[in-house]
């Protein structure tokens, strides 16, 4: 609406400390995301896919590889909303 493109969440948040289950489905939800980061504060514990047990590294390994294999999508959608002055991911509204 605001004509913003690239748009997404802080994988696992920010300020507070995510549980491996909650990092492990917003990874799945984030490779969806056009933008997608996962970052955190200096005071909060790490997130990074390493620091958890190997069953949520191989699942998140597959969510990583699916964006991976989603970026061509990605990289014409931005050039579409580039060229027509719109968003990426367009609200129901706007249907």
């Amino acid at each position: 609406m605001f004509g913003i493109t690239h748009v997404g969440a802080v994988i696992c948040g920010f300020n507070l400390n995510a549980t491996e289950e909650l990092c492990t489905r917003w990874m799945q939800l984030g490779s969806f995301y056009p933008f997608m980061i996962n970052h955190n504060s200096i005071d909060a514990k790490d997130q990074d896919p390493a620091v958890f047990s190997w069953t949520a590294q191989q699942i998140m390994k597959q969510a990583l590889l699916m964006r991976y294999s989603l970026i061509p999508f990605w990289y014409t959608l931005h050039h579409q909303a580039a060229m027509a002055s719109k968003t990426i991911v367009q609200p129901l509204v706007s249907e």
